[in-house]
């Protein structure tokens, strides 16, 4: 039996396979319950349909995320300094919002679940290359 690899990038909210192809089958493959729950909680899922076995691969994260707001570039940073693109999956777009306005530092829930720190950085967050 085929195996495919399928990896799930959060902060795109995009499912990429082994050899960097996007792929939009995913919702062919899994149902919508158990995709929810995988990006929620993380781990591997396994669908064997029509002779291939799909590996689909989501983060892991702990119940506590640390994102960098730059106010300069008016971009959020994850943990590992990748622009997050899909921040209404996290937090929700009034909080985004309040957050902009106030200028400060929050500690907020995710809306998955855990706690999401948000630090506003009034300079650069990190140097482009």
């Amino acid at each position: 039996m085929e195996e495919l690899l399928i990896y799930y990038d959060d902060n795109t909210n995009m499912f990429h396979d082994e050899y960097g192809n996007t792929e939009t089958t995913v919702v062919d493959i899994m149902t919508y319950d158990d995709m929810m729950h995988y990006k929620r909680v993380g781990g591997v899922c396994y669908h064997d349909l029509g002779g291939v076995t799909y590996v689909i691969d989501f983060p892991i994260r702990d119940d506590r995320r640390n994102l960098k707001y730059d106010s300069t570039e008016n971009v959020v940073y994850d943990e590992g300094g990748a622009i997050v693109f899909n921040i209404f999956s996290i937090i929700t777009p009034n909080e985004l919002y309040m957050f902009k306005l106030k200028k400060k530092n929050a500690v907020l829930d995710m809306i998955e679940g855990g706690l999401v720190e948000l630090q506003y950085c009034l300079e650069p967050c990190y140097v482009k290359i």
